[in-house]
């Protein structure tokens, strides 16, 4: 069932101009999660033709995952294609450390695997990717731009290639959706709340915590997994922040030990230095002295030497407005602002003209004698009389 924004004119676009059949085909992007599986579950009941639900397995996935997509492949009676990334993933780890959000290549395997296998299918139809994102994320996927033009989100737009009313679902109403159809994950959102790869960095703390807690044997595979990666000697091998997975481990049970009641913190051993990784060397501490505190009249003082120079600095600003206000290059609109932000400036208001600050007229005027090729601009030489008054420069 397509959306009525794809009517018989969208078809002889894509059909005459492109040479594409019609009508195009989706193939649904599920993660295993609770959005992505909503969606899925969402449009087979609505009756959309589902060409493909596609999962990229990264081999970091919860071992209940890949019952709960069993489980799902028989509620729906869909087949799910699952896919393997072109390089291990462990692999890759030793070649680029931990990934973060600057350097999410595990995301840019994933992502690699799904658009070949698209490309691979009949290249005579068109594909629209449909993805799981809940509305509680779109300031998000606007802000990074990450739904393309054949991308959609029926959880968040309603006018997307598959109809079935508004579909507008939050996160919460994605899980409780799930869990309404039986499907519990084999209880994993009773203890997180996301069902990624397990060791993914870019968790909460307090995922991370509780990992170590309900499944220390995914969290002993994390310290292992940071074993194997090399030290070159120029990148510091970091987990989350500035700590390591092995920081971590320190960090829960030095909290361990307190909620306890220990008196000493527990001897944690530390990543086993190797040939490619030397032992740290600590540096000796030294004492600073302590600080001087100011006392209340010297910070009084302070404040005021403060507050006259930046009084000192707006009235340079709004004598330098009032000599570029003179010259008559400038539109009258654009002169007149400038004298109204000094003028209010110099009896002590704020330096608002007209609703704009009076330094972004000045960089208008600036932009206008720039174009008009004065050397300089707005911070170039100005004529002056002998009284040391700006004159009028004629055009």
């Amino acid at each position: 069932m397509l959306d009525p924004l794809f009517d018989s004119k969208q078809a002889r676009y894509f059909t005459e101009d492109f040479g594409k059949k019609w009508p195009p085909r989706i193939v649904v992007s599920l993660s295993g999660g609770k959005d992505s599986m909503a969606l899925l579950i969402k449009m087979v009941e609505e009756g959309v033709s589902v060409h493909r639900a596609v999962f990229v397995d990264t081999g970091w996935e919860f071992p209940e995952m890949y019952t709960h997509l069993d489980r799902l492949e028989r509620y729906l009676g869909i087949e799910i294609v699952r896919l393997k990334t072109r390089n291990s993933l462990d692999e890759k780890l030793k070649q680029y450390r931990w990934p973060d959000w600057k350097r999410r290549w595990c995301t840019a395997e994933k992502r690699d695997a799904f658009n070949r296998y698209v490309k691979s299918l009949d290249q005579d139809y068109i594909y629209y990717i449909a993805m799981g994102y809940a509305i509680d994320e779109v300031k998000r996927i606007w802000k990074k731009g990450f739904v393309k033009s054949w991308q959609y989100a029926p959880l968040i737009w309603y006018d997307s290639p598959v109809m079935g009313g508004d579909w507008r679902m939050t996160e919460a109403e994605c899980l409780a959706y799930c869990r309404s159809h039986g499907f519990d994950w084999g209880g994993l959102y009773e203890i997180f709340d996301r069902v990624s790869c397990f060791c993914c960095p870019l968790q909460k703390k307090a995922e991370l915590r509780a990992l170590r807690t309900h499944r220390p044997e995914l969290w002993q595979r994390v310290l292992d997994m940071e074993r194997t990666i090399p030290f070159d000697g120029e990148h510091y091998i970091t987990f989350q922040g500035s700590k390591t997975a092995h920081d971590l481990e320190r960090d829960f049970a030095y909290e361990e030990s307190l909620a306890g009641g220990a008196a000493t913190v527990p001897q944690v051993p530390m990543r086993p230095p190797s040939p490619e990784r030397p032992p740290m060397v600590h540096k000796e501490v030294v004492a600073e002295e302590p600080a001087v505190m100011m006392t209340d009249e010297e910070r009084r003082a302070f404040s005021r030497e403060n507050k006259r120079l930046a009084r000192r600095h707006m009235l340079g600003r709004a004598r330098a407005a009032q000599d570029l206000a003179r010259d008559v290059r400038l539109p009258q609109d654009v002169r007149s602002r400038l004298l109204a932000g000094a003028e209010q400036i110099i009896k002590g208001g704020s330096p608002k003209c007209n609703g704009l600050l009076l330094w972004d007229v000045f960089a208008q005027a600036h932009k206008i004698l720039i174009g008009l090729g004065v050397p300089g601009g707005a911070y170039g030489d100005r004529p002056r009389t002998e009284s040391g008054v700006a004159v009028e420069h004629a055009v």
